[in-house]
């Protein structure tokens, strides 16, 4: 499968890197877990109703409390981290190399207020570049991109984990 390959790909030239492991981070629906407890007014027909995003959106879940916890489990700060995305699918790879990715908002039916979040977090593009690199050598076909920004698949977990944007990002669309 992809994300295999890309681990397999990347994995020798960032070596050098002093890379961390490779994790999968669920995130919950949509901007569920950066709502308040009580924040549960999604519009009506939604996805979600009042007693589902109660349950999910729960600041005090375990999925949200280890996401919390998770920056103070490493060993140290990351330099930057690579996020495949599995809300951005393309019919070719592709690396986000700006260096002040945008918000996405790629959700609806969530209170009007989750569309003004802002996770201020920097791009990498000398990363992004290297990866990029390491793809191709790899004999894999990839564009870069510069004008998406990160969606909620990215920005939920970031700001849960590492709240003060500190943390370099580079994202990758899956085919």
């Amino acid at each position: 499968g992809f994300h295999s390959d890309i681990l397999c790909a990347v994995g020798p030239r960032l070596e050098r890197m002093d890379p961390f492991p490779t994790v999968f981070i669920g995130h919950g629906p949509g901007p569920a877990f950066l709502l308040d407890e009580n924040d549960v007014s999604f519009k009506p027909g939604g996805v979600f109703g009042p007693k589902q995003a109660q349950s999910t959106s729960n600041t005090t879940s375990p999925a949200v409390q280890y996401m919390r916890k998770f920056a103070e489990l490493l060993p140290r700060r990351p330099k930057a981290t690579i996020i495949v995305s599995a809300h951005w699918v393309e019919d070719v790879v592709k690396v986000n190399v700006s260096p002040r990715p945008p918000m996405l908002f790629d959700y609806y039916n969530f209170p009007a207020h989750t569309y003004k979040y802002n996770y201020p977090a920097p791009g990498d593009p000398m990363l992004a570049q290297r990866v990029i690199a390491s793809l191709r050598d790899a004999g894999f076909q990839v564009e870069e991109e510069r004008r998406r920004g990160f969606d909620h698949g990215v920005f939920v977990p970031m700001s849960i984990m590492f709240p003060k944007a500190e943390v370099p990002i580079v994202e990758m669309a899956q085919t």
